[in-house]
């Protein structure tokens, strides 16, 4: 099975397995693989990018911007003598999108110790940590964080916005199946609108008190002196006449 590949990609193989025909399960070492790739459905053809082996039955097609250049399903198809065919689907993705300003990369930092800033400590409730720590690219550059940060509350908010967002995004990508390999889009946007709203929820919640002031002498007598402070609505004796009016 596949994974996804950033478009127009130049750092990351393509690797797939050639198998034994014999009992279809031992990887085939040494062997010459015929491969072709078919772009979002198009015909196939060679790949630009060099094919080597691994090792273990192991092969790549070494990475090249013009074999990942078409958004959607990158499907190769691989044969070689005495070897069962190989199919896999990796899926190119126009994302991480460019931070804004940022020349088309996403600038990203993620010390690893989220009590250390608002920014680390959003970027490990929203996972986006980065290459180091995840695997997988920037999504959210810093100036996109940040600029969030200040027009908010606090982080956990802003945490929360960035999900929605980020599911809002997600959400137009189609869903869509080939053989083994399949994307549902939509269900990965809900799930993560759930999350963004749990954290607007939370974030809510902790804002959420009750205030009783006059409950000290001290406190009574700072009040009742305060010429700034509105009177009360109710006084003594307001209800002893009830049929005479206000």
């Amino acid at each position: 099975m596949g994974y996804p590949v950033q478009v127009n990609n130049t750092s990351e193989s393509l690797m797939f397995l050639m198998v034994d025909s014999t009992d279809h399960i031992t990887g085939m070492a040494g062997v010459v693989p015929v491969v072709t790739l078919s772009k979002n459905g198009a015909a196939f053809a060679v790949p630009v990018g060099a094919v080597t082996e691994v090792g273990d039955g192991w092969y790549r097609v070494a990475p090249n911007a013009t074999d990942a250049n078409t958004v959607g399903p990158l499907v190769l198809h691989a044969t070689a003598l005495g070897c069962d065919p190989t199919d896999e689907t990796f899926d190119i993705q126009s994302v991480p999108l460019a931070a804004p300003g940022a020349g088309g990369v996403v600038i990203g930092t993620y010390g690893g110790d989220p009590s250390a800033s608002a920014l680390d400590w959003i970027r490990f409730t929203i996972q986006d940590t980065g290459p180091s720590f995840s695997g997988e690219q920037w999504y959210w550059g810093d100036t996109e964080i940040i600029g969030i940060l200040s027009t908010v509350a606090n982080a956990t908010v802003a945490a929360g916005e960035i999900l929605l967002a980020w599911a809002r995004r997600i959400g137009h990508n189609p869903d869509f199946r080939i053989g083994r390999f399949s994307e549902n889009w939509n269900a990965a946007a809900r799930l993560m609108e759930e999350k963004g709203k749990e954290l607007l929820q939370s974030a809510a919640a902790s804002g959420i008190g009750a205030f009783v002031g006059g409950t000290s002498v001290s406190d009574k007598s700072a009040r009742s002196g305060n010429a700034d402070r509105t009177k009360g609505a109710f006084r003594r004796g307001r209800f002893d006449n009830p049929g005479a009016g206000w």
